[in-house]
């Protein structure tokens, strides 16, 4: 091995060990905690992983040389770790996770919503806000019992809604980290994040099976991923 491959091959292999974890922990806690931004990053992670494993797999080769078995060690970790990496991201640990931890806040969602005739109720932070038919866009945030009040006093008296219960499930949203809730046509929907129709969430439905080509509230965005997370729950994915 020369001084120039001896002192690559150091450089790769200090590189390579904190980006791997940096992946594995991703993996493992990717999930409404970290939003579209942890898919990102995991994606991209990934991608500067693999980059980083291949030039350190040919310097390995190079360095020890072609014919002997152990130059060919780096490249059978290559594909362990791969196979981890992607039997993990398609397991979807962290949204296990986040579901056990708010079990109770998803069932609480489900029954007062129903309960109380809110079928779609947005987090009131974002740019477009909507409480059952009506939509508010702009640049404020209702956060509060008198802010949504206020601005939804039409649709509160009209559709005959609790406002403390309306407060209590906008709470619980941000509680499940979810950015809109829509419970109609047969299906509870909780969407986390996305952009577009690609959006994620979680997804319930008492009364149809839920699977893989469906079309679900609000948007007739096509189911393109289900996991089951319990309790008749799933993390969904759509395009």
């Amino acid at each position: 091995m020369n001084r120039d491959s001896s002192i690559a091959l150091r450089w790769i292999k200090f590189l390579a060990k904190p980006v791997v974890l940096t992946l594995l922990i991703i993996i493992v806690f990717n999930g409404p905690w970290l939003g579209t931004f942890g898919e990102v990053v995991l994606f991209f992670g990934f991608i500067i992983y693999l980059v980083v494993a291949v030039i350190r797999c040919v310097v390995e080769v190079m360095a020890i040389g072609f014919k002997k078995p152990e130059a060919y060690v780096e490249l059978v970790r290559l594909s362990v770790i791969c196979a981890v990496f992607i039997t993990f991201a398609g397991f979807e640990m962290g949204y296990r996770v986040h579901y056990l931890i708010n079990k109770n806040n998803f069932e609480t969602i489900e029954a007062v919503s129903e309960a109380q005739g809110i079928y779609s109720l947005s987090d009131m932070r974002r740019y477009h806000k909507v409480l059952n038919s009506t939509l508010i866009s702009n640049d404020e945030q209702y956060l509060t019992r008198a802010a949504i009040e206020k601005a939804y006093a039409t649709t509160i008296e009209a559709d005959k809604l609790d406002i403390d219960s309306v407060v209590m499930l906008r709470d619980k949203l941000d509680s499940v980290l979810a950015i809109q809730l829509d419970n109609e046509q047969g299906y509870t929907v909780l969407t986390v994040g996305g952009f577009l129709d690609n959006e994620y969430g979680y997804i319930k439905s008492d009364i149809y099976g839920i699977k893989v080509g469906d079309m679900i509230p609000p948007y007739g965005s096509t189911v393109i991923s289900l996991e089951a997370m319990g309790g008749g729950w799933y993390m969904y994915r759509t395009t």
